[in-house]
């Protein structure tokens, strides 16, 4: 059976790219704690609309590269 893609790792290299990588980075861009923003990158269904914008917007990683990530 073929492998299906996995999302957090697209993810995590558009974060990779933007230095959001670590948990205080993303944390500090979200708002949120670090356990939570680990636990969004490790489950990136629980992303809400405003926390893609917040990423978006206050971590400067462009609209398109987080739709091609996700």
């Amino acid at each position: 059976m073929p492998r299906l893609k996995d999302r957090t790792d697209a993810l995590r290299r558009v974060l990779n790219a933007y230095e959001l990588n670590s948990g205080p980075a993303l944390a500090s861009v979200l708002g949120v704690s670090r356990n939570t923003a680990l636990a969004r990158i490790n489950h990136p269904e629980q992303l809400t609309v405003g926390e893609l914008r917040k990423i978006s917007l206050r971590g400067h990683v462009p609209v398109e590269e987080l739709r091609a990530a996700l």
